[in-house]
């Protein structure tokens, strides 16, 4: 039992130590608290819907349903993205990282974006959903953003934490099968996608 205990703790500290860089400051770049991206999307996703709610006329049902618009979108977006530059056939840094993480997948710092990236991606977001929504892009982006927190929330806690003894288990299960299988289970925030487009796991 104590050689096991020893074996499982060896193990842990060479996913925790692994690196993905051998320059010391793009090593130290590329890592992150999962709290950190979290706290910037949804404080962000509330302040785009204030100040959509003093600067704009928008009906709030409106807002409601735009925004909701937004959540739905960002799982669809997640999906492809996930599937499509995270495992395409050509190489990118964008596939090294997620290569990395299949790797060592219980590496806490890196179960999510690095600071800068998580502000870069919001202000280019914003860019083009203003170029393209006018002032709906507020409250669009606060759901894109907030289901995008949401996202980085379950795929934290699913490799962080053991599954739970209820129906929430289905996250734990689906992405699980995804990191045995990266074929197959794209979806993160939820199934839906890999049942549409038949990516789901065949039972």
């Amino acid at each position: 039992m104590e050689e096991n205990l020893k074996v499982s703790s060896k193990l842990e500290d060479q996913q925790q130590t692994a690196k993905m860089f051998e320059n010391p400051i793009l090593e130290r770049l590329r890592k992150s608290h999962i709290a950190v991206p979290i706290s910037i999307f949804i404080i962000t996703a509330a302040g785009l819907l204030v100040y959509a709610a003093r600067t704009t006329d928008i009906p709030v049902l409106t807002t409601t349903l735009i925004f909701l618009t937004g959540v739905v979108v960002f799982t669809l977006v997640e999906y492809v993205v996930h599937k499509e530059v995270y495992h395409a056939k050509s190489e990118s840094i964008l596939k090294q990282g997620h290569t990395f993480h299949h790797d060592y997948p219980k590496q806490k710092s890196f179960l999510a974006m690095p600071p800068i990236m998580s502000i870069v991606t919001a202000i280019i977001l914003f860019l083009l959903f203003r170029l393209i929504l006018n002032d709906y892009s507020f409250s669009f982006l606060a759901g894109f953003l907030m289901s995008y927190a949401g996202y980085l929330i379950i795929h934290a806690i699913t490799h962080i934490y053991k599954p739970p003894k209820n129906f929430l288990k289905i996250w734990w299960k689906h992405h699980l099968v995804h990191h045995y299988n990266d074929k197959v289970n794209f979806g993160v925030t939820s199934p839906f996608w890999d049942h549409v487009f038949g990516t789901v796991e065949k039972k």
